[in-house]
């Protein structure tokens, strides 16, 4: 069987290399990190032992024997919230289900005029008119064992972007695997995030009324969007306990990303648990592109993170979590998620 898994892995990573189909995507949101691993450099797909296995690697949901509300929030850049909110319900023999919703929100924006380029004076001012913009997608995502060691899992989330009266739909998969090899707790995983049909804008700054050149009556004009893919994201990992005592774990991760609209990276962290309830955190993002790793800065995609775990009442236990991811330019990201286990 794990012959058969590191086969399949090479092969879709060689399929995924080859192709460059470096751009732009639709919901690009889909991408930003979640919980603790945001912490470790986004390194989580063989770990993927918590709630963020909804956005990570389904598979791993059925690492988790207790049900799980967890919810993670984000000041991102420019002003940008980000909302994440999961539940997992293990239901025995039968597999665990997992459900996640994921909220993109910002302030309202101005319409601005257009600045002509033949007149000396600006006019691109505001009009007074505001929009919004934001995105959302709802997901349901299921787990089992089907040996000792090799999880499967499966997810289905749709999605959906908006900006003033405009909007845009599609749907994504996931498929996620999890092999524990036995030795050191050394752990692989593969997944698959959001693969689904492209994302086409409708609505109804699309359509127009102009003046027809030639007769000067009115006529409708309706525009139509250029369809764009969603972020599908593949995912190789590993991760091992470099030390396991009773009261203290010392746990690295690597993972290997692919994504269709930007370079690969290399992603590596760590996570240190002290008597069951501190955890300090650490990883790197590396981008593959050395030139466009120049570019961004090497500080961008460090990472560090803490948690700490406490038992409120009898039966029920909480995960109170801090990262904080660094971008050069755009400064950083910081993160807050709390977890409930009973």
């Amino acid at each position: 069987m794990r012959e058969k898994l590191l086969v399949f892995a090479l092969i879709i990573t060689l399929a995924f290399a080859a192709f460059d189909k470096r751009g732009t995507t639709g919901a690009s949101w889909l991408k930003i990190d979640v919980g603790r691993a945001s912490g470790m450099g986004a390194s989580f797909v063989a770990l993927s032992d918590d709630a963020t296995a909804t956005f990570y690697n389904p598979a791993g949901l059925s690492l988790l024997s207790k049900k799980v509300i967890f919810f993670n929030h984000i000041d991102w850049i420019a002003d940008v919230s980000h909302e994440y909110l999961s539940a997992v319900v293990p239901a025995g023999n039968v597999g665990n289900f997992g459900f996640s919703v994921i909220a993109l929100t910002m302030g309202d924006m101005e319409e601005t005029k257009i600045d002509s380029l033949y007149t000396p004076i600006r006019e691109d001012d505001g009009t007074g008119l505001k929009f919004g913009a934001g995105g959302m997608a709802v997901g349901i995502s299921y787990a089992r064992y089907f040996t000792e060691k090799l999880s499967i899992g499966i997810g289905l989330k749709g999605i959906q972007e908006r900006i003033w009266d405009m909007s845009a739909t599609s749907f994504g998969v996931d498929v996620g695997f999890h092999f524990n090899t036995g030795f050191h707790n050394l752990r692989i995983g593969v997944a698959i995030n959001n693969y689904g049909p492209e994302i086409t804008y409708t609505g109804g700054r699309l359509k127009k009324i102009e003046k027809d050149e030639k007769t000067g009556k009115e006529v409708p004009i309706s525009y139509v969007a250029t369809p764009v893919p969603i972020p599908t994201t593949f995912r190789f990992g590993i991760a091992i306990d470099l030390l396991s005592q009773e009261n203290s774990r010392l746990t690295t991760c690597f993972d290997l990303v692919h994504y269709n609209d930007i370079n690969e990276t290399f992603n590596f962290g760590f996570e240190y648990l002290i008597g069951k309830i501190f955890s300090i955190r650490a990883g790197y993002i590396l981008n593959t592109d050395g030139e466009y790793r120049d570019q961004i800065n090497w500080k961008t995609g460090l990472s560090c993170g803490l948690g700490v775990a406490t038992k409120l009442v009898n039966g029920l236990e909480t995960q109170i979590d801090y990262s904080y991811r660094y971008h050069y330019y755009l400064l950083g990201s910081h993160r807050v998620s709390i977890g409930f286990n009973f």
